[in-house]
Parts: structure tokens; C-alpha cells; sequence
């Protein structure tokens, strides 16, 4: 399923990993480092195998990774696997994006890799995961939206692929909302929008 002809927006407020990207852009950034430094993967797989453990959460081993190789990577590495995610681009979303004068991308990817692809695709700005921070999913995705300055409404379209980024629908009832399947994205509607938290 494919978006209607002549769909706009004036703001595009993005997913990464399964929206943009048909790939989930952190596992292909820890393999990027496992091939690219040699010198971590000892570290690096210990990670990886607590992770497998259930010893860490999914946020932790994020971080953990993170601090591994904070000031180990430069530019040629960050750009080298940026050219890596470009052939995971999802054109359908890409071609309604570049419609939009305003582009944000947000995702719970590290700031690490995600605001220069962003940059190489033409948003304007990008909130992520930074180092030592917080996952920038859920409600805490939402918060850093709006205080990029985005506000909700009809001008406004969210896509994703994942019920995390449900706040984001949510807030955004009088927008457009699209869904990315499997089958490709869809637009759907928010009838019945409830708190996303309790009372």
C-alpha cells in the first residue's frame, strides 16, 4: 500500500530504525564496529553476550556500547557507515518526507550516527539517544519533539513503524498519522485518544 497522490505536510516529524530505514540501524552499527575495530571486539562482544543474557537491558547495553566507543570512532568511520545505511532507505517514506519544508528526525538511534545521517538526508534538526542519557523512545521522545518546537496539528504528519512512537500519534490526533507496515505506509486515524498516562 502506497500514501495518496499529493499527500503534504509542513512538518514531517520521522522514525528511523523500520520507517526510514528497513533495518534496525543500532544492531548494523554494533556489527559496522565489530568488523571496522578489531580492537573492541573482545569488549564489545562481552556486551552483546550479557545483552544475550538478559543481564542488561536493551537501554543499558546501548550505553554501554556507546561509552566503548566514545573517542574511538571519527568521521571517516560515522560517514563510512552512514553510506552503509543509505542502502537501507525505505523510498516510499523518503519521496513523502522530501515533500515537507520542515523535517525532524526522531528516534531512540544514538545522536552518535543519527544527526549526521540526518544531516546527509536533509532534516533540519534530529533528537536521539544521546551518551549517558536517557532512550529517547516513548514519552520522552514526545518531550523532546516539542521542545525542538514542534506543534501538534494539521500541518504536522508522524510516521513510524512502532507502538513506542504511539505518544507521538497520539499527540498528534488532528495531523496525519502514518503507520509503515510491511505492506508499505498507511495513513491511520486516531478515533478515540486517550491519556498515555495513567490518572
Amino acid at each position: 500500500m502506497s500514501l495518496p497522490s499529493g499527500l503534504k505536510a509542513e512538518v514531517a516529524v520521522v522514525d528511523l530504525d523500520g520507517t526510514l530505514l528497513r533495518c534496525n540501524s543500532f544492531t548494523e552499527f554494533v556489527k559496522f564496529i565489530f568488523r571496522r575495530k578489531p580492537s573492541l571486539r573482545f569488549q564489545l562482544a562481552r556486551i552483546v553476550l550479557r545483552r544475550k543474557l538478559r543481564l542488561l537491558s536493551h537501554s543499558e547495553a546501548k550505553q554501554h556500547i556507546l561509552r566503548l566507543v566514545a573517542g574511538k570512532l571519527h568521521s571517516v568511520d560515522i560517514n563510512s557507515f552512514i553510506t552503509r545505511l543509505h542502502r537501507y532507505l525505505n523510498d516510499d517514506v523518503v519521496a513523502f518526507v522530501s515533500s515537507c519544508p520542515k523535517k525532524l528526525l526522531a528516534t531512540a538511534a544514538p545522536a552518535l550516527y543519527a544527526r549526521p545521517l540526518g544531516d546527509s538526508l536533509g532534516f533540519d534538526e534530529v533528537v536521539a539517544t544521546e551518551i549517558g542519557g536517557d532512550e529517547n523512545k516513548g514519552e520522552k521522545k514526545l518531550d523532546s519533539v516539542r521542545k525542538s518546537g514542534v506543534t501538534f496539528g494539521p500541518s504536522v504528519a508522524v510516521v513510524s513503524d512502532h507502538s513506542d512512537d504511539m505518544p507521538l500519534f497520539l499527540a498528534n490526533r488532528d495531523g496525519i498519522n502514518i503507520l509503515v507496515t510491511s505492506h508499505g505506509p498507511e495513513i491511520i486515524t486516531i478515533a478515540d485518544c486517550r491519556p498515555t498516562t495513567g490518572i
